[in-house]
């Protein structure tokens, strides 16, 4: 199974490790951060799909579990 990727919606990096903290003004929330530019809750996930690049705008039921997917990647004949 792939790691998890996400990518900074400030400045682009892609990563499977983020920094993350308990809010400090929510101590029963986390805020997480970009390890490159340090920006909290810039985070956005990548499409599972290997190789693909493109944040997930969907999630989808697949015979090999639940995919979270860009839209190129969405198999709409599975619903």
């Amino acid at each position: 199974m792939k790691k998890i990727t996400f990518k900074c919606s400030e400045c682009g990096i892609m990563a499977s490790i983020f920094l993350k903290a308990k809010n400090p003004f929510d101590k029963t929330e986390e805020i997480w951060g970009c390890p490159k530019c340090f920006s909290i809750n810039t985070l956005v996930r990548v499409c599972d799909e290997p190789n693909c690049k493109e944040v997930v705008t969907c999630g989808w039921r697949s015979d090999k579990g639940y995919r979270q997917t860009c839209g190129k990647h969405w198999d709409g004949k599975k619903l």
